[in-house]
């Protein structure tokens, strides 16, 4: 959590980057390079996390590796936007910023571990 407090500036330009492309990706060589990088580069060491917790059992073994990684990256993501955008205002209106991504990972990974 620590990289989303030292790198506002980018979370808030990615949270740009995700409204101007809410719609079809323009047929752009950038663009097309940019998804072939996603899918290329995948979730990493989140993705590898995953798979070894469930193949030494520490995760459930139910869990499909990939769409776990992609989940789990997606609600940070978007809780870290929300926390860098609206944090002060959060504070005020509910008590809690920072925490509250801190909460949502602690969360997301108690739900994946095996009982």
């Amino acid at each position: 959590m620590e990289g989303v407090k030292e790198n506002p500036n980018l979370i808030k330009f990615l949270g740009e980057v995700d409204y101007v492309f809410s719609g079809e990706y323009p047929h752009i060589e950038e663009a097309d390079n940019f998804v072939k990088y996603i899918l290329y580069r995948g979730h990493g060491t989140l993705l590898e996390w995953i798979e070894e917790g469930i193949s030494d059992g520490s995760l459930k073994s139910e869990l499909n590796a990939e769409l776990t990684a992609s989940t789990i990256s997606n609600i940070l993501f978007a809780i870290s936007q929300r926390i860098v955008l609206r944090g002060d205002h959060l504070k005020i209106e509910q008590g809690y910023s920072c925490e509250m991504l801190d909460e949502c990972a602690r969360m997301l990974l108690e739900s994946i571990k095996a009982i």
